[in-house]
């Protein structure tokens, strides 16, 4: 974990494109089940909260789930349309 070394490596890859998701392999029921009770949790604390301070809280980010490649397909097939929407409407790189 603090291995100077491999910190200096791993500084020198490129920043992910997309946000991490868990693996499609390592999602079971118990983890499905640990990011829905996470999720009622923070809604319990939000509307408490609200409640006792009167003012709409902060949203929570909910954690990301697991990305399969069709999911990401239907991403790129979208990233492509948006392009070719900028090109028909001028927009140049």
């Amino acid at each position: 974990m603090n291995d100077p070394e491999e910190a200096a490596l791993l500084a020198q890859l490129p920043e992910p494109e997309d946000e991490w998701a868990p693996r499609v392999s390592e999602w079971t029921l118990p983890i499905a089940l640990q990011y829905d009770q996470r999720a009622l949790l923070v809604q319990i604390m939000q509307l408490l909260e609200a409640k006792v301070t009167g003012k709409r809280p902060k949203p929570v980010k909910a954690l990301p789930g697991p990305r399969t490649l069709v999911e990401e397909a239907r991403d790129a097939v979208r990233r492509e349309r948006i392009d070719d929407l900028k090109y028909a409407f001028g927009y140049r790189h």
